[in-house]
């Protein structure tokens, strides 16, 4: 079988981050699916090589030092709102994205498109085609609608043009397939998974290590909070001055570097160590205490998984795509999303409690496992809905 596979966030070299749960989707698919990756070209020349079953296809749509629509931190909605000139290329990137899904698509058994707006796109081509589609939904697809129409008509479109629609969490699968009640048929959820290398961690400091240290992965922008983090380590009464490590880069950075001043101040370290390689984010969770995700909104946090197969106590907001995995004082602890004081009163429990840290951390893990959260899993469902899909047009025919 032969599956295209249409995104706009994907690791084009090895210390990009970018789409790299799509990646581990990929590289997890039964050797008997040759793949071939469509993503936008970056603003650099891509150091990703073909492999025996993987193709990559960047498609151009401007002079290369203008390619930051995609694949930056956040994605395409931080994108345009870092620039706003950068909508007079969407046009163009959408249109050189039909263009490689109708050339790629007239070979595949199967498009699969991740996110609505290239699950529009993809729909089109497999029209023009006759290849069947399925689209991924996450998150940052259903969040907000109401306040979008032009979002609201691409996701309809996308629905409508799809064969399938897999979501990431439950929860956005029964708030879409309610939205969309004549296509309900269409929705089915798969969620992400982890790699061995997380639950593989063993967690622990060195024994000489004090300090508490607290960790926070992710894009920096609005959505995901990260000034709440800094500002609940800075009520944190008693005890120790934590060390906030948070991972990521984006458009919040100059104003977490300022808070991050305003808690040093108050003897709270903040470590602002910028994006990092995938391969070195399991190392850092080696040497966490606690896990921290302040979200505003989310669709099924890969972040989440990866600190819970490590074995850590997380702290997260109580937020729909978190509530699935995070059950408060059972797999977890949940606070009010954009509560500072009862963040802080979380991180005070945990610190002051090491028994609760492990037997949390434990659940965490277990919870994993139990689950059946990993790459593999996950990629072995997808390719049973690339299956159905394709035996099912066959059957049309």
């Amino acid at each position: 079988m032969h599956v295209a596979v249409v995104t706009t966030s994907y690791p084009l070299s090895r210390e990009s981050t970018s789409g790299i749960f799509i990646k581990r989707l990929v590289d997890n698919l039964p050797e008997s699916i040759i793949r071939t990756v469509i993503t936008p070209c970056p603003d650099y020349r891509p150091a990703t090589p073909d492999t025996a079953n993987t193709r990559i296809r960047c498609f151009r749509y401007a002079p290369l030092a203008w390619q930051r629509i995609s694949h930056q931190p956040g994605g395409i909605p931080v994108a345009f709102r870092r620039n706003r000139w950068l909508l007079l290329l969407l046009p163009f990137m959408l249109l050189s994205m039909l263009a490689a899904c109708v050339r790629t698509g007239r070979h595949a058994d199967v498009i699969h498109a991740n996110w609505s707006l290239n699950g529009l796109v993809a729909g089109i081509a497999g029209a023009l085609t006759g290849t069947p589609v399925i689209t991924t939904l996450r998150g940052s697809d259903v969040d907000g609608l109401e306040d979008s129409l032009p979002r609201r008509l691409v996701l309809a479109c996308c629905v409508a043009l799809s064969k399938r629609v897999v979501t990431v969490s439950k929860a956005i699968c029964l708030e879409a397939s309610t939205r969309f009640p004549k296509h309900a048929a269409k929705f089915s959820a798969i969620p992400n998974g982890v790699g061995n290398e997380f639950l593989d961690i063993s967690t622990g400091k060195a024994p000489n290590d004090d300090t508490l240290h607290i960790t926070a992965i992710g894009n920096l922008s609005s959505n995901k909070r990260m000034d709440t983090v800094i500002s609940a380590a800075q009520k944190m009464t008693g005890g120790n001055a934590p060390c906030v490590h948070i991972i990521g880069n984006g458009p919040e950075l100059p104003a977490l570097e300022i808070a991050a001043a305003e808690a040093a101040s108050h003897g709270v370290k903040v470590d602002l160590a910028g994006t990092l390689p995938p391969a070195k984010i399991p190392g850092v969770l080696a040497e966490t205490d606690i896990f921290v995700l302040a979200s505003r909104s989310e669709g099924r946090p890969n972040v989440i998984l990866e600190a819970m197969a490590a074995g850590l106590p997380v702290v997260a907001a109580d937020i729909p795509g978190v509530r699935e995995l995070v059950t408060d004082m059972e797999t977890g602890l949940l606070f009010e999303s954009g509560n500072i004081g009862q963040l802080a009163s979380r991180l005070v429990q945990l610190r002051d409690n090491p028994q609760l840290r492990d037997r949390l951390g434990l659940a965490a893990r277990e919870f994993i496992i139990s689950n059946g959260f990993t790459w593999q899993q996950c990629a072995t469902a997808y390719a049973g809905v690339y299956t159905s899909v394709r035996r099912h047009a066959g059957a049309a025919g």
